[in-house]
């Protein structure tokens, strides 16, 4: 089994997505779960590095978990918001090309169907999947 984390990160009624250097799209932030690493510590350890976003454990609300079995039958992913955070514009260049804030009617060309799907159920605009 392996699990992942992937954190909606609101400001100003606007979605931070990334763009990675060695996979297409826009996707929300996040990546796996390391061994003596919580699902907390990791989606905040994730937003710093691949949004230049500081924030805190206690900031963080759990949305959902999903399973991802298209990719890896023991797949799951854990979805996180959080709207109190620093930004520092800092992040790892290496993994990821771009970063930005985007409204829900203006999400960039080439934004994944699932980060469409995650955001469309947070925003009440469809009702929530179990899978990813």
């Amino acid at each position: 089994m392996t699990l992942g984390v992937r954190v909606i990160i609101t400001k100003n009624n606007q979605f931070c997505l990334i763009k990675h250097t060695y996979i297409d799209g826009w996707h929300l932030p996040g990546g796996g779960i390391e061994k003596n690493e919580s699902s907390y510590q990791a989606a905040i350890k994730e937003i710093r590095e691949e949004a230049g976003i500081i924030a805190q454990i206690e900031d963080l609300k759990l949305i959902s978990i999903h399973t991802n079995f298209i990719n890896f039958k023991g797949d799951h992913v854990i979805l996180f918001e959080v709207s109190k955070f620093e930004e520092t514009n800092k992040f790892n260049q290496n993994e990821i090309k771009e970063m930005g804030f985007f409204t829900i009617d203006n999400l960039p060309k080439g934004t994944t169907r699932a980060t469409i799907e995650r955001l469309h159920e947070y925003t009440k605009i469809k009702t929530q999947s179990h899978s990813w």
